[in-house]
């Protein structure tokens, strides 16, 4: 047993949802991960109570997310069966965000999985931490836009927004590609434009936006509709703005999430979860968290800067200010001199 091979004791985190879309206060999901000998106990015990919005648990959402995040931790390819199952104990207390009572709301509770995913990363980084990637995403970005056609009937096209990873103890978060437990993928913007009226303005990677590590985080996704229709309905569901995908052995924090209406107006930025009407020209604007990095910054292969920078990934203010690495702009190579004077000015001054 791969478990058998991890250190027995017990090892706790807690991450946070950053409300339920209803009430402004965080929603806080622990877990007490104990390995003994062969098996794991997942314990949520001290987890928020059930919520009024619609991102409460099943039992066997919990566990199911809590088996995908074992699996993904062992390394190996072994089939869900319950041979698998059998040696991780899951306990949610009943009435919990994680074990609702009925009539408690759950038709979004995907992105609370995500969220026992990155507690049950987090706990597990401390039993074996270079096997556990950095906190991703954290759960898609779901849009779903309304209107009624010609015939009365209610039109709906569900959009998300998703794919952004941590970084792993050997390599950077992948831009772009779904995390762990997910098997979503973003709409065609073709398919889009020609099935609803809405026209995607932009769409692609944020610059600049990834966790700084030795691996970097993956980086943010920007999506921008305009609305063609006279009126149109939107909910949209997003999260980690105020709790961002946390870093792992000194990578950095992604970046959080962000919505705007009219971002050219320059309006404040909308909640993370909002169900309000748009009108005819309206543009909304989203961009997801990105993946948090791991290890130091400094510590990151400076051929590895240069070529994000090349790539357009980053900006050469950014990579001298993150990783202490100065880009020759004009001859688009690596200052050596200027960046071994940087990282060991950067060194001498980190206390002991």
């Amino acid at each position: 047993s791969i478990i058998a091979t991890w250190p027995d004791g017990t090892y706790t985190f807690t991450d946070y949802l950053d409300d339920d879309g209803v009430d402004p206060d965080p929603i806080p999901l622990t877990v007490a991960v104990t390995i003994h000998g062969d098996s794991l106990t997942a314990d949520y015990t001290g987890s928020s109570p059930q919520v009024r919005g619609a991102i409460n648990c099943t039992p066997a959402w919990t566990e199911a997310w809590t088996y995908a995040a074992v699996r993904a931790a062992l390394g190996v390819d072994i089939p869900n069966n319950d041979g698998y199952f059998r040696p991780i104990e899951v306990i949610s207390p009943k009435g919990s965000i994680l074990n609702m009572r009925h009539p408690a709301p759950c038709a979004a509770r995907g992105m609370t999985g995500h969220r026992i995913q990155d507690a049950m990363f987090g706990a597990l980084s401390q039993a074996i931490p270079g096997q556990i990637p950095a906190a991703s995403q954290g759960g898609t970005s779901t849009g779903r836009f309304g209107v009624y056609g010609p015939d009365g009937k209610a039109n709906v096209f569900y959009d998300n927004v998703y794919g952004t990873r941590g970084a792993t103890p050997r390599n950077d978060g992948p831009d772009g590609l779904a995390e762990t437990g997910g098997n979503l993928s973003n709409v065609s913007i073709e398919v889009e434009e020609i099935s609803f009226p809405l026209q995607v303005r932009r769409y692609g990677l944020v610059p600049d936006s990834g966790g700084p590590g030795m691996f970097r985080g993956g980086l943010s996704i920007l999506r921008e509709w305009e609305v063609l229709a006279p009126e149109m309905a939107v909910t949209f569901r997003s999260d980690r703005r105020k709790f961002q995908p946390y870093g792992l052995h000194g990578g950095r924090a992604g970046q959080p999430s962000a919505s705007y209406l009219n971002p050219e107006d320059d309006k404040p930025m909308l909640p993370s979860k909002i169900n309000q009407r748009f009108k005819q020209s309206d543009v909304f604007l989203h961009i997801t968290p990105s993946g948090g990095g791991w290890g130091d910054p400094f510590k990151r292969d400076p051929r590895s800067v240069l070529a994000d920078w090349r790539l357009e990934k980053a900006t050469a203010a950014h990579v001298r200010d993150a990783y202490g690495v100065v880009i020759d702009e004009e001859n688009r190579c690596i200052d050596e001199a200027a960046t071994a004077a940087l990282r060991n000015g950067a060194a001498d001054e980190t206390p002991g």
